[in-house]
């Protein structure tokens, strides 16, 4: 899974919506903890808020996939209660 390089200043790429199971502190902050792609569950070993804008939040993530750990960006939509990954092409 190569990370997701945008070549503008704003995307016109649907995302991929993903199941993610995160976490709230008690100030309200969400943190993913694991994503399915495909079927595979990974944990996310580390992850930051990159930006936010309009209750939408994305997070630049570092996900175990087998001996190794791969970046991802995970992208979530308040309003939706959804998360989104880039759709790879």
């Amino acid at each position: 899974m190569p990370p997701f390089v945008s070549k503008s200043s704003f995307d016109y790429t649907a995302p991929l919506i993903v199941p993610v199971i995160a976490a709230f502190n008690t100030k309200g902050q969400i943190s993913p903890l694991y994503v399915r792609i495909d079927g595979q569950q990974f944990k996310v070993n580390s992850s930051y808020v990159k930006r936010t804008w309009s209750n939408t939040s994305e997070f630049c993530a570092e996900i175990v996939c087998g001996n190794s750990v791969r970046p991802i960006t995970l992208t979530y939509y308040e309003h939706e209660n959804v998360w989104g990954i880039p759709h790879e092409g």
